[in-house]
């Protein structure tokens, strides 16, 4: 074997984990979504990159609080105590680590609509209500787990428990949050939403799944149920799991061509 086609061969090994690494945790009906817990990413058809951050980290926070806080910064910290909040959702503010804390924007309705389109394969105006197929939707499941329950977290949040009538049944509640658009002049904030059919007090998983731009909220006071969307552009980086395959890749290379060369 020649030094080009060692080469070659190294290339082939090198894009094929990089394949296998970039498929490991891709969701969405096209699989250009990438759940990373705490954040979502979004490969975009320009070639960007586009960071979500859990809705489950915003839910219950004014939207008006959270707004005022990363002006005042640059990060979602309540460093100047503005937020208006319980403790239980403050605490996952103060959670964050600093690289997650910072470079958050707000959305409007019509960057959900990329979003939402994206995920589910529809083409979406951004102020309609649609529904994405019944219970059984596993895309709907996958937005709302990547995403953030906020339902479920405005229980964990408030130590309130959530009964569920059918324990065996994915019970997943919907995903929903504040945009900047402003809706009348009474202060109402859009906050479009993906709700799963099937929720704790149904005893079957047969209720079609919804997403809206319909729903509003009143951006001044914090609802347990509301996180707010944002979103930060980000640049594509080789994971740790890469540079070390590439690092292998290479240095095998090396040795080989050493060989080579006595």
């Amino acid at each position: 074997m020649n030094f080009l086609k060692s080469v070659a061969l190294v290339g082939t090994i090198f894009l094929a984990g990089l394949s296998v690494s970039s498929q490991a945790a891709m969701i969405g009906v096209d699989n250009n979504f990438e759940d990373n817990g705490l954040t979502v990413l979004e490969y975009r058809s320009d070639g960007s990159i586009w960071e979500w951050l859990d809705l489950s980290v915003t839910n219950g926070i004014s939207y008006n609080s959270l707004v005022a806080d990363l002006n005042d910064d640059g990060r979602l910290n309540n460093s100047s105590s503005l937020l208006t909040t319980n403790s239980g959702a403050l605490n996952d503010v103060l959670s964050l680590t600093p690289d997650l804390s910072s470079g958050w924007s707000t959305v409007a309705n019509s960057d959900l609509a990329g979003l939402f389109g994206t995920f589910f394969g529809l083409t979406l105006a951004g102020d309609e209500q649609v529904t994405i197929g019944n219970g059984s939707s596993d895309l709907t499941e996958q937005f709302i787990l990547a995403f953030g329950d906020t339902v479920h977290e405005a229980s964990e949040d408030s130590g309130a428990i959530i009964f569920d009538i059918n324990p065996n049944l994915p019970n997943i509640g919907e995903t929903r949050g504040f945009t900047n658009n402003a809706v009348g002049n009474r202060g109402r904030f859009s906050s479009p939403f993906v709700l799963d059919g099937q929720t704790s007090f149904q005893i079957s998983d047969n209720v079609t799944d919804i997403l809206s731009f319909t729903g509003t909220n009143t951006a001044q006071f914090a609802n347990a149920t509301v996180g707010t969307w944002l979103v930060r552009e980000v640049a594509t980086i080789p994971t740790p799991s890469m540079l070390s395959l590439f690092a292998l890749s290479f240095a095998a290379l090396c040795i080989r061509r050493k060989k080579w060369f006595k």
